[in-house]
């Protein structure tokens, strides 16, 4: 069975863009090699394909090529990071550094709706916890899907408050607008 490979543009959250999966060529992802690597980026093996891989360590194929894909960062179970062969370990390294803390969950900060920094958190969950809000909310407000959640602002760490306060102060503003128009007629 062939597969399309696809090239994966990821939006601002680092996170794979829905709106932009650009097809390539056809490659046979069943028979792909794989090249397998250690959380700090130290490579172990290349396997003839992810089926190997997978009865190696007794888990599903279709998780190591999620792993290849980039759908996900690294394999939790196995605390491992596989490749198909010739992509870049610095590439992922740096995503992993960047938006994944070692435990593998997300962290998060969190700001009240004056931009203030109330608390930082190594997971959604006990974000979640904490303020007593589904972390769906939390991952949907991190992602920019939502601005904010009960008048607080969940964000990556090394992403940018101001920018967030701004998108809210427009969002009011077109509300005010949109209700005075409303109220008009």
């Amino acid at each position: 069975m062939k597969q399309k490979e696809t090239t994966i543009v990821l939006d601002m959250s680092g996170f794979p863009s829905k709106n932009d999966i650009r097809a390539s060529k056809t490659i046979n992802t069943h028979y792909n090699p794989v090249e397998e690597y250690t959380l700090d980026g130290i490579y172990i093996k290349t396997w003839k394909n992810p089926s190997e891989a997978a009865k190696h360590y007794n888990i599903s194929i279709s998780a190591i090529r999620m792993c290849c894909r980039r759908e996900v960062s690294y394999i939790k179970s196995i605390n491992k990071i596989f490749l198909y062969k010739g992509d870049n370990i610095g590439n992922r390294l740096n995503f992993i550094d960047n938006n994944v803390s070692k435990s593998g969950s997300r962290e998060v900060d969190v700001y009240n709706i004056k931009g203030e920094l109330i608390g930082c958190f190594s997971s959604f969950v006990k974000a979640a916890n904490k303020y007593n809000i589904d972390y769906h909310w939390i991952s949907k407000c991190c992602k920019g899907i939502i601005l904010c959640v009960k008048d607080l602002i969940f964000l990556y760490p090394k992403d940018n408050i101001k920018i967030r306060l701004k998108l809210i102060k427009q969002k009011k503003a077109l509300d005010d607008a949109l209700e005075n128009e409303i109220l008009k007629h």
